[in-house]
């Protein structure tokens, strides 16, 4: 019993720790990749290159991809935190002492 204890102990203290860290995380860098996209689509809109109208552009698709990026984390940390809770659910339950009884004539007898 005590070794199950400590066993959900240390998985709830797992998931507890993700979610906080999950909050933690660094800021995104802007990678070649990423640029070479949002380039593309300004492009595409019609904007040319070195302009201001392409700079606004550029400025307007990176904020997009971090807000987008902001609200995937997070949904993720919001996922972690009910996980957690789930978990500390279980565990309470997993852990409650759990008498047992019999009745003879003369008294009841717990163990």
């Amino acid at each position: 019993m005590k070794s199950t204890f400590l066993e959900l102990n240390r998985g709830l203290c797992l998931i507890v720790c993700a979610a906080l860290l999950s909050g933690c995380q660094s800021a995104t860098t802007y990678t070649a990749v990423e640029q070479g996209a949002d380039n593309q689509k300004c492009q595409m809109f019609g904007y040319k290159a070195g302009t201001d109208d392409h700079r606004r552009c550029m400025f307007y698709t990176y904020g997009e991809r971090e807000r987008q990026t902001a609200a995937n984390n997070q949904a993720a940390a919001a996922v972690l935190v009910g996980a957690a809770a789930v978990g500390l659910a279980a565990a309470a339950v997993a852990t409650a002492p759990r008498y047992r009884y019999w009745c003879g004539r003369w008294s009841c007898y717990y163990y």
